[in-house]
């Protein structure tokens, strides 16, 4: 029998409050009944459905289509296949799937894909672990899970990449590239399970926040969305912070928003 079949139906949530520090900040969103005349959302999404009050509600979990598959059934990557060879690389899949060679379309310009992207970041965010004090651990090296985090996964460069050398010429030290997993999302024990920080509804909640904490840090005390003022009749900018993790950018500065990849968008 798999592993994940002997562990208890059990629901962790029931031991979170006390685990809570007395000094974190709480997001009071409604966990009640909901108020079908209300004529606006919440920033979580709770009580978008009125039937089914969690439904696309942020920090919930995927749905899935299909069983997930682990290599111990709870939440080892996968390595063999229903054969029992190993897996490929994901580096190699990416390599044959998707070539470097620029085909010009006719008709579709670069904007169809910057749009695609920003619905698809209304829709979903996975959240990958993180270290010590909200760092993002250095994945890079081969031997980064048992050197840096135990949750890093770097994915070796096969032999004949296109692109990258297998071998560092310098150290002499297999590369990989730097890839951390995301963070598991399950409230009950058994096998792990992905978590979308935003609501699964095009709600707007990569610009106005997936929750109440996040809506208030990008609006000023009058209720307005903060943002950076430009001079000489330029439109204004979202907020800017030379502080960001995920972000880099020639001027030291980065947008803030409602979602952590608002650099990403064009415009």
């Amino acid at each position: 029998l798999p592993l994940k079949d002997f562990l208890s139906d059990l629901d962790i949530t029931s031991f979170l409050p006390s685990l809570t520090h007395p000094n974190d900040e709480v997001c009071h969103e409604e966990n009640g009944p909901c108020d079908p005349r209300s004529p606006y959302r919440s920033f979580s999404g709770h009580c978008n459905n009125l039937e089914r009050v969690n439904l696309g509600r942020s920090f919930t979990t995927f749905a899935r289509l299909l069983p997930s598959v682990y290599e111990n059934g709870i939440s080892s990557p996968r390595m063999t296949s229903v054969s029992g060879v190993p897996l490929p690389s994901a580096r190699l899949i990416s390599s044959s799937m998707h070539p470097d060679i620029s085909h010009l379309h006719n008709r579709y310009t670069l904007m169809v894909m910057q749009f695609a992207q920003f619905v698809d970041h209304d829709l979903t965010f996975t959240p990958v672990q993180r270290g010590f004090f909200a760092s993002i651990p250095d994945c890079r090296s081969c031997d980064s899970p048992l050197t840096v985090h135990p949750e890093c996964m770097p994915i070796p460069v096969p032999s004949g990449d296109p692109f990258y050398p297998q071998i560092n010429i310098t150290s002499g030290a297999r590369v990989c590239l730097p890839f951390m997993r995301s963070m598991p999302g399950q409230q009950r024990l058994g096998s792990r399970e992905q978590i979308n920080q935003n609501t699964a509804y095009l709600d707007g909640s990569h610009i106005y926040g997936q929750d109440s904490c996040m809506a208030r840090s990008l609006r000023s005390y009058g209720g307005r969305l903060n943002a950076t003022i430009r001079h000489n009749g330029d439109k204004d900018l979202l907020p800017l912070t030379p502080v960001h993790p995920e972000c880099k950018s020639p001027s030291g500065y980065c947008f803030i928003a409602g979602d952590g990849r608002a650099s990403e968008q064009a415009g």
